[in-house]
């Protein structure tokens, strides 16, 4: 998707840049280099609509303010766009539910810059924002709207931004009626969002009740995806199998799938269940085998990491390989993941635990058991079973005394970073959003940077090969529903899946049903790591730039640890931890552009 931007009408347009209406001071701009161009659409004068949509029309954006005012966000579908009104430089900018159209601001000079990314030429002469790389590297789960660089920030999905002096309800209701406004210049942002007003209460309902409505609210999330012939990633378990077997119900005909396998690796091949899915539906299954060949040392990675930061994990990279496969095999697709099963089964479950964790005292633990029903105590100490049972309290405690001797977690990039650095940011109290009480909390997941930077990185990648991404998994209907029923019941005999399960049976076959979770690139990342990319790496260690923030030495130490580890059974080293640091070398590392600004 193109950028889109308000410049000041005595700005002259950059190279393949289109001009898509003139006000007062400022012209509404687009970039058309990508080859795909949004909505323009001029209504009722003074106000021009400008969409970036994967679903929705201008006129359903005007349908959807008419009939709802300022919730109208709920009902936009996968869409982000900016509202202007020409005569008085108002602008009301918002964003889709979940994020799926990445958003972003920027000042620039006497307008306002908007983007689904703010790509580093924009960015040029910026200062990094050092407090942001200290969240980044330290995996901190904020909602600090700020953002790599100073001067940028992001508008959070299900947001609406609003640059004017009247209020946003009139702003809204002078669209939808077609009445100028009196207001005089833009004052400071005001914003507005879904999620800080959202709660939820438990469903007082039955197992079986419960079980046929959340298949219903699975089926009809897939049948809102936003195109008529998409190609699904299938991995073979129950999050991509489910959101397919949801879109067949209603549909007819033959469509695309591609699955990423590695016969080489027994955690990354699920042939057989692949074998089952395409006997079972009508689908022609793109089968892309990674046994001699992985994209992590290619330039393409390096390309995407230095567009605007860098990557936030490193699950990204079979994304990056799949995309690149479709694009040459079937062309630019809608390409339709599983990605959001993770998330709809544990807003309500995490819930429990955040709730607990965040008392720092026996006391405040002890009041909050005692407020739960019996069925929720009984899911706790569930989890604490099967958590004894697979040695993950035993690997907590060690690395608990360890912590206890040397003051620092021995996971923590903490033993790498600069002890200047981290020392100007110490760790922040989370914000009160992420936490909940039994019966009601918050959605919390879509308000964390670190959604957003995935979200990012996923666009980044999809737009490079002429590709959207579409996750029916987050529809917003079904994951209301989910975050109302009780936890417990997605926990049975050591399953944290169970009535998602079962509400999935009538429509997938037994095998995939019962098929556990097991499908992981990490072998194929421990491989391409400590091996084929390993000079690679370490050249970019010696050659970071970026002062007072990394001790090489230290993440060369911990680089080679982590080497040897996965040359043997296999590394105990979390990959996930070093892989941001790492990612911020591979990312400062010159490119065939100049690196982005210091």
């Amino acid at each position: 998707m193109p950028d889109l931007a308000f410049v000041p009408i005595s700005s002259e347009l950059p190279q393949n840049w289109k001009t898509l209406h003139t006000g007062a001071n400022h012209l509404l701009a687009v970039d058309e280099s990508s080859g795909s161009q949004p909505h323009g659409f001029l209504c009722q004068p003074p106000f021009v609509i400008a969409v970036l949509s994967q679903s929705a029309a201008p006129d359903d954006i005007l349908r959807a303010i008419g009939h709802h005012r300022i919730h109208f966000i709920e009902h936009i579908g996968v869409t982000a766009g900016i509202i202007w009104n020409t005569q008085t430089d108002e602008f009301c900018i918002f964003r889709d539910p979940f994020g799926f159209i990445p958003w972003m601001g920027m000042p620039q000079n006497s307008g306002f810059t908007t983007s689904p990314n703010l790509q580093s030429q924009k960015c040029r002469g910026l200062a990094l924002n050092r407090a942001w790389l200290d969240r980044f590297l330290e995996f901190r789960d904020t909602t600090s709207r700020d953002d790599l660089f100073h001067g940028t920030s992001r508008i959070r999905p299900g947001e609406m931004l609003f640059l004017t002096r009247s209020t946003p309800e009139s702003f809204l209701d002078g669209i939808a009626a077609g009445i100028p406004h009196n207001s005089t210049t833009p004052a400071h942002p005001e914003y507005r969002d879904i999620w800080s007003r959202r709660s939820y209460t438990q469903f007082r309902a039955s197992r079986d009740e419960l079980t046929e409505s959340l298949r219903k609210h699975i089926i009809s999330a897939a049948s809102r995806i936003p195109c008529s012939s998409p190609c699904f990633t299938l991995s073979g378990g129950l999050d991509s199998s489910g959101v397919l077997a949801g879109w067949m119900q209603n549909r007819t005909g033959i469509f695309d799938a591609v699955s990423l396998i590695s016969r080489q690796h027994p955690s990354c091949d699920e042939s057989r269940e692949l074998d089952i899915l395409e006997k079972n539906f009508s689908i022609r299954l793109h089968r892309i085998v990674m046994d001699d060949a992985w994209p992590l040392s290619e330039p393409d990675l390096y390309r995407v990491s230095g567009a605007y930061g860098p990557l936030c994990s490193p699950g990204i990279e079979s994304s990056l390989a799949a995309y690149r496969a479709i694009e040459a095999e079937l062309g630019p697709r809608t390409i339709i993941t599983g990605f959001g099963g993770n998330y709809i089964v544990k807003v309500r479950t995490e819930a429990l635990w955040r709730s607990l964790i965040h008392h720092a005292d026996f006391r405040g633990m002890h009041a909050e058991l005692q407020a739960m029903t019996r069925p929720q105590l009984l899911y706790l100490l569930k989890r604490i079973i099967g958590n004894l049972a697979d040695g993950k309290i035993r690997r907590f405690m060690r690395q608990f005394r360890n912590q206890q001797r040397t003051g620092i977690h021995p996971d923590s990039p903490r033993t790498w970073l600069d002890p200047c650095f981290t020392a100007q940011f110490p760790p922040e109290r989370t914000d009160p959003v992420f936490f909940c009480t039994h019966t009601q909390e918050r959605a919390w997941i879509p308000l964390t940077w670190d959604w957003e930077f995935s979200v990012r990185a996923m666009d980044l990648l999809a737009r490079q090969t002429k590709h959207r991404f579409y996750d029916p998994l987050f529809d917003l209907e079904l994951y209301d529903f989910c975050a109302q029923i009780p936890p417990q019941l997605f926990l049975y005999a050591g399953d944290y899946r169970t009535i998602y399960r079962e509400a999935l049976a009538p429509i997938l076959p037994d095998e995939i049903i019962h098929h556990p979770k097991c499908q992981s690139f990490d072998d194929l990342m421990h491989e391409g790591m400590a091996k084929r990319a390993r000079p690679e790496i370490l050249r970019a260690i010696e050659s970071f730039t970026i002062p007072d923030i990394l001790e090489r030495n230290h993440l060369k130490q911990a680089f080679d640890r982590y080497c040897r580890d996965a040359a043997g059974d296999g590394p105990d080293y979390p990959l996930i931890h070093l892989w941001r640091s790492l990612s911020l070398c591979l990312w400062d590392t010159p490119k065939e552009q100049p690196r982005v600004c210091q």
